[in-house]
């Protein structure tokens, strides 16, 4: 499995100084735990399909797994909704209370028990068989007045079984319990649908006045899965933002960076709508931390329309070494979205830009580039088998970097690195907050990553290239004004995957695993020349063809003075 941790202490030596999911002013769990009813986004109900109504069983039974509906609004046939599948599964007998009620003249929940009234028409002793295979550890899970709140579903655990003298009401003493530690895997997938659908309603259930039951066992919570009609959701990323002049770092730090000029613009849509939870903590507990027992499950779908950006960053320092991340801005949460009573899912949007360099002395430099992204770019994600992921188009960007400028001469060997890092940061929090487990994740573009080395050459021409082996025409005026060169090579790539931020039993983790790459082969050098007195970096070659100018003047004046004195000469001579 991904991500494999040894145990929980290991996880403090496999920190990441490099990745930090919470790098920006906000985490997207920070942002889920601060949500209430209030908040924007999309709020879901208990609810049923119209269509599982009308179908009945004819006595109670336990399963293993549960599909639970929740929607956004209740709707009439295709009235568009927002729907939520949550699928569970437990190695212990669950009873699913609302498929039974009309099996029951009354349920009344308390604190502690819960009382099932049958009616008349009900095989009591195979109600009770089945009932009884719930004592001693299995789940209830309700939707009913008493139970739990308007809108949401609770799971109990049960304790013991007993039936009345009639045989006609059971007594299940109960015991409150959470999702997370109910059940070893859960799914949530979101949709759009156009079926119909109610929500659960809120009061004291009485006998239903029903038709016969149909004769089946059939279980009526079959996953509901989105029809021809449905539409995936679609999040929709707007990266048009611009920054000039900012700092990032406190004015007394011996390294000071920010942005002279720094802007991003295009679109991202992001899609993501399924996933899957397994939030067990028997690997925990017998030593081992697997990052992929609890989120191991999902689909991503990014694709990029008119996407670029031009990063031009100002740094002043005067350490020699230096490793610094800051975050550019953030999106505020997208696709928030609360299922009532289990937790809550979201996106946040975030670029990071990380700086690292090796230069001896104290400086002041701009370093950066321009990114154009191949519209329509493409990038899917398949989480469940990272084998199946595939990226179209990102990798035919377009990097240019931006001339490198100094304060003064650098010394040789010395390198820069600037990545732009995109990141889409998902989370999902469980409403119960006492688990000891918290987890996010998110998908990377590291586009570009951009690296530069920077080497004091001399006897070159406007090329770099040493004049002993120099084709160029022009060897004799580089000779002459090309005293203090420099190349500056640079190494561009980009790199996507998927990065990972969990806590167990409070020691955190942050996991980063790459899943595509590549090389941009067709970034040019730069050669440069310092000038010592006006500390500007120019362009070799444009210094030389200025030299060529100037002396192609000089010369044709000299030879024009020289023409003109021997015509005066001549005509001072046949005047006189």
């Amino acid at each position: 499995m991904l991500f494999k941790i040894p145990s929980l202490l290991g996880a403090l030596s496999l920190l990441s100084p490099f990745l930090n999911l919470a790098a920006s002013a906000h985490s997207v769990a920070q942002l889920l735990r601060e949500r209430d009813a209030s908040s924007p986004g999309r709020h879901l109900k208990a609810a049923n399909r119209a269509a599982n109504l009308v179908k009945r069983h004819t006595n109670f039974f336990t399963s293993n797994e549960l599909d639970l509906i929740y929607t956004e609004r209740q709707t009439t046939h295709n009235e568009p909704n927002f729907a939520a599948n949550v699928r569970v599964k437990s190695p212990t007998p669950v009873l699913f209370l609302e498929d039974f009620e009309h099996l029951a003249e009354d349920i009344v929940c308390l604190p502690g028990y819960i009382t099932i009234e049958v009616h008349q028409g009900v095989d009591r002793i195979e109600a009770q068989r089945k009932l009884l295979e719930l004592e001693a550890g299995g789940l209830v899970v309700t939707s009913h007045y008493g139970c739990n709140d308007h809108g949401e579903r609770k799971v109990f655990k049960i304790g013991t079984v007993t039936v009345s003298k009639h045989e006609q009401v059971f007594l299940l003493t109960t015991e409150q319990t959470t999702w997370q530690t109910s059940f070893s895997k859960i799914d949530v997938e979101m949709y759009h649908t156009t079926e119909s659908h109610t929500h659960r309603p809120h009061q004291e259930l009485r006998r239903r006045q029903d038709s016969a039951p149909a004769g089946t066992e059939t279980p009526t919570h079959t996953a509901p899965k989105p029809t021809a009609t449905s539409t995936s959701e679609v999040n929709t990323l707007d990266l048009t933002h611009s920054l000039t002049d900012k700092k990032f770092l406190p004015e007394d730090s011996p390294v000071q960076i920010g942005c002279k000029n720094c802007s991003t613009y295009g679109s991202i849509d992001f899609s993501f709508l399924k996933f899957t939870l397994n939030p067990s903590l028997e690997e925990t507990l017998t030593g081992g931390l697997d990052f992929g027992d609890f989120w191991d499950g999902g689909e991503i779908t990014l694709v990029a329309h008119g996407m670029g950006a031009h990063v031009e960053l100002l740094t002043n320092i005067s350490l020699e070494t230096g490793d610094f991340s800051f975050n550019l801005y953030e999106v505020p949460l997208l696709l928030g979205v609360s299922i009532k009573g289990v937790g809550s899912a979201g996106l946040l949007y975030a670029p990071d830009v990380n700086v690292n360099y090796s230069i001896n002395g104290s400086f002041e430099f701009t370093y950066g580039f321009e990114i154009n992204v191949p519209n329509d770019s493409r990038l899917f994600l398949d989480m469940t088998d990272p084998a199946n992921s595939t990226i179209d188009g990102f990798q035919d960007t377009d990097v240019i970097p931006i001339p490198f400028q100094a304060t003064a001469d650098i010394p040789s060997g010395a390198f820069i690195n600037v990545n732009l890092r995109h990141m889409v940061q998902i989370g999902f929090e469980f409403d119960e907050t006492s688990w000891p487990l918290a987890m996010e994740l998110g998908v990377y573009l590291d586009l570009p990553r951009v690296g530069a080395s920077i080497n004091h050459l001399s006897d070159v021409d406007e090329n770099c290239v040493a004049l002993a082996q120099s084709q160029s025409a022009n060897k004799e005026v580089a000779k002459r004004v090309l005293t203090n060169v420099y190349q500056i090579t640079p190494a561009v790539d980009w790199q996507v995957g998927i990065a990972g931020k969990f806590e167990a039993f409070g020691i955190p983790a942050d996991l980063d695993t790459p899943f595509g790459n590549g090389t941009v082969n067709d970034v040019p050098a730069s050669c440069m020349n310092y000038n010592t007195t006006s500390k500007q970096y120019t362009e070799a070659s444009k210094l030389v063809e200025e030299a060529k100018k100037n002396g192609a003047g000089a010369q044709f004046n000299i030879a024009f003075a020289t023409y003109a004195v021997g015509v005066l000469g001549l005509v001072v001579s046949v005047l006189l």
